[in-house]
């Protein structure tokens, strides 16, 4: 399950305290503004607490709208796999094949700016966990970023025709439509 924290402080409570049922390994890391915490890791660690923890020590520094972008796109990944994430499943799990059957569930579903997002979310997660021997190989590396199914409506711009008559009718307001 996603959670949001409004303040860092929360937010290294709510991490120290989930990932503390993850196991007995502790290592100190430094997060973007160099404060150290302590961060537990174990074979046990679902991909949820793993993508809540790099969260909080990647996107401190990125700007509002890009940790709202970030935080959305994990929201899909840390669902449970039953509501199509794979949240629940073992980091150390991770297959590509389990990669690509999350991202086959949002096909169908989700325009390409959202599979982009979480694309690149649960990419830079793993590279860093890889990086960290957090696991033993990066089971994205073989996944192609994957491309949206999801049927939009097709959208038709009006002929100069129509566009002329509107603008001549807007005229006729002057105060709502000035010119």
């Amino acid at each position: 399950k996603s959670h949001r924290c409004p303040t860092r402080k929360e937010a290294e409570n709510w991490i120290s305290k989930t990932i503390s049922e993850c196991g007995d390994q502790m290592l100190k890391e430094a997060d973007n503004a160099g404060k150290q915490i302590e961060v537990r890791v174990s074979d046990n660690m679902k991909v949820s607490v793993y993508i809540e923890y790099f969260l909080s020590l990647n996107v401190t520094n990125a700007g509002s709208r890009t940790r709202e972008g970030y935080y959305s796109a994990a929201g899909y990944i840390v669902k449970s796999v039953a509501n199509g994430g794979i949240g629940d499943l073992r980091l150390k799990d991770l297959s590509d094949r389990l990669i690509n059957k999350f991202f086959d569930l949002m096909l169908d579903k989700y325009g390409q700016a959202t599979i982009d997002k979480t694309y690149l979310v649960l990419s830079m997660a793993l590279k860093y966990a890889y990086k960290k021997h957090y696991i033993s190989e990066n089971p994205i590396e073989d996944v192609k970023k994957p491309k949206s199914r999801k049927v939009t409506e097709k959208v038709e711009a009006y002929t100069e025709q129509e566009e002329k008559m509107i603008l001549d009718k807007a005229k006729d307001f002057p105060e709502v439509y000035p010119m």
